[in-house]
């Protein structure tokens, strides 16, 4: 079943959704089609990777040592809300949680228009059956 990003702004590779850094924050809203016959559970986990590829088997692994590299993001359910799950975050916790808060290039400074963040985003999306996705990884474009 496709998982698309609801809030997609544009493609650099994967999916990619923009973040303010005045705000300071950014959103990934993800969907199933409406009718599909199925609900979203939740997002079950959140990985980061320097990789568009390669999640999946992170997304299965009961726990790892987290790295500059990859790691769990958020390793706790968020609720989905019929067809559609928001996952929130801050610059500030994308810093802190991919251990780079002295690598000034992990959140660049937007220059006349826009800069991506160094780290992709992948879901395990659990829908009520208790199916498992795991969607294409997601961008942030920092935009000013």
């Amino acid at each position: 079943m496709p998982v698309t990003v609801l809030n997609q702004q544009a493609s650099f590779v994967v999916p990619t959704v923009t973040g303010s850094k005045a705000s300071g924050t950014f959103t990934i809203e993800l969907g199933i089609p409406e009718n599909s016959g199925r609900t979203i559970k939740e997002i079950s986990r959140v990985v980061y990777t320097s990789s568009s590829t390669g999640a999946a088997n992170l997304l299965k692994v009961a726990t790892f040592t987290n790295t500059a590299a990859s790691g769990f993001y958020v390793n706790t359910p968020i609720a989905g809300s019929g067809t559609k799950v928001t996952f929130s975050s801050s610059f500030d916790e994308f810093k802190t949680k991919t251990l780079q808060t002295a690598v000034a290039a992990a959140v660049p400074e937007p220059t006349a228009n826009s800069a991506l963040i160094n780290r992709f985003f992948h879901f395990m999306v659990t829908l009520d059956d208790g199916t498992k996705l795991i969607p294409m990884g997601v961008r942030v474009l920092v935009i000013p």
